[in-house]
């Protein structure tokens, strides 16, 4: 490549990604403070932060469509700005309902900029130089992720949530001017877009959405409404994937499931990260519900883990130029159930125990995103790149969303079960104890404790899936070549 981009470039997409990202996370521990200020329950607030990732997932299917009819620059350009817009509106609206429509805007902005953004880093880089650029590319996108909770936090307590947004939007702007003329322009196509496809996949993501949203509150398995919302979710992804084999254009190119290193290393890829992001907002909430610290504090775990994550993400972009991704890969899950065999939470601990945790999990992190995002994309021709990211990135976002929900909903069956048992020897005290503050407290005290015994129960169970992952990788990816990992 002669011409080829400035780093201006890549500066300038690395901010929009950054920003789309923070914008989506920084909610994550101040619903209470959305509650107020947009007058509903705390359990409605939470759809601020779901709302934009249901939308984020269905909008990164949209990248090879707009991106082919109005040319990667016009892509760019054109989620960048409708980020901006919605951006301001959020800022300054006080209705649930307005939030939600602008939050879905956001997230359809933020879906097409992520698998656009690792196209423009892999396109427009040398070819020696690829593994720098995804691992500036996977810092881009994370590190949102490490600060975000905890500036969300600072701004709602200090200022104001909406500064969240107020913020973001000179940063979107600055995006643009260093980009917004540097992206080389692409020829336009008049491809068709699969309306109906988008439209079964949109059902399927929002029957997911709400099964997880509202799973602990509906009793899960035992409502009606998770049951028909569970059937329902079947039949969008039944229907997609026959329309996706049928059509002539289809939204998302499922063949490249075929492919060992994408197919496998895809499923891999978000076991490890919807175990992860489960966790980074598991623990959190455990910590503020059970050991008297608030949400800026929760927010503040979040630090720990871009610490340890930044510079082994940074290290294996350089490990994976002399040693296959495969093994890297088998490494990193080993360290990973490592991790997870090592946290043990117990009531009323001291902060400072858990940032340790939530550093070991930085280095998991780190230590897998690289890697696996390299091997997903190893065999896939660089014309292909724009379907093959769109395809990950919606599987990978997807499974986030996921992994909050069925590890939240374990370890919610899993504290159900140890306070039962607890719960005994309350009504045994009830017997003995005549004083009601006695046994109120003892009743608090057996739900700390079986809050706690739930979620360590439903971390052992993520180490052992972790090993077993790595026994997979070790076994199923030896075809993959050295050459793959020097992509």
């Amino acid at each position: 490549m002669k011409n080829r981009p400035s780093s201006r470039l890549f500066w300038g997409v690395g901010l929009a990604l950054s920003t789309s990202a923070f914008i989506a996370v920084a909610v994550q521990n101040i619903f209470p403070y959305l509650a107020g200020s947009l007058t509903t329950s705390d359990h409605h607030a939470v759809w601020v932060l779901t709302f934009m990732v249901m939308n984020w997932a269905v909008g990164s299917t949209l990248m090879p469509w707009v991106s082919a009819r109005i040319g990667i620059r016009g892509a760019f350009n054109g989620s960048v700005l409708a980020l901006i817009v919605s951006s301001a509106v959020c800022a300054s609206t006080s209705n649930i309902w307005v939030m939600l429509l602008f939050r879905g805007v956001q997230g359809l902005g933020a879906g097409i900029l992520v698998p656009l953004s690792q196209t423009i880093f892999i396109r427009y880089s040398a070819p020696d130089r690829r593994s720098l650029m995804m691992s500036l590319w996977t810092n881009a996108m994370l590190i949102p992720f490490y600060i975000g909770p905890f500036i969300g936090g600072w701004l709602a307590t200090v200022v104001s949530w909406r500064y969240i947004f107020v913020l973001s939007i000179p940063l979107f702007v600055l995006s643009m001017w260093l980009s917004g003329k540097k992206i080389p322009d692409s020829a336009r196509l008049t491809k068709p877009f699969d309306g109906i496809g988008f439209l079964m996949l949109y059902g399927f993501v929002v029957s997911v959405q709400f099964i997880i949203d509202q799973g602990d509150e509906s009793g899960w398995f035992r409502s009606g409404h998770i049951d028909m919302a569970t059937g329902l979710s079947f039949v969008f992804l039944i229907a997609f994937i026959v329309r996706q084999k049928r059509t002539e254009h289809p939204l998302l190119n499922l063949s490249f499931l075929k492919i060992r290193s994408f197919g496998l290393g895809l499923l891999l890829l978000c076991l490890g990260w919807s175990i992860f992001t489960g966790w980074t907002a598991d623990i959190p909430l455990w910590v503020e519900k059970y050991t008297g610290y608030n949400g800026f504090y929760g927010g503040l775990l979040s630090i720990p883990i871009g610490v340890t994550a930044i510079p082994v993400t940074m290290f294996m972009s350089k490990a994976s130029r002399w040693v296959p991704v495969n093994y890297l890969a088998v490494f990193a899950f080993l360290v990973f159930s490592a991790v997870y065999a090592s946290i043990f939470l117990v009531p009323q601990e001291s902060l400072q125990e858990v940032i340790f945790y939530m550093a070991l999990l930085g280095i998991g992190i780190g230590l897998l995103f690289v890697p696996m995002n390299m091997l997903v994309l190893s065999e896939i021709p660089p014309q292909n790149l724009h379907e093959a990211s769109t395809l990950a990135n919606f599987v990978r976002t997807l499974s986030s969303s996921m992994g909050v929900g069925i590890l939240g909903g374990l370890s919610y069956n899993a504290t159900g079960t140890a306070y039962a048992a607890l719960r005994d020897h309350t009504s045994f005290l009830a017997a003995v104890r005549q004083t009601p503050m006695d046994i109120l407290g003892y009743q608090h005290k057996a739900l700390s404790v079986a809050a706690t015994m739930g979620i360590n129960n439903v971390i052992r169970i993520s180490a052992w899936i972790c090993l077993v992952a790595a026994i997979i990788a070790l076994f199923s990816l030896q075809s993959v070549s050295r050459m793959a990992a020097r992509k």
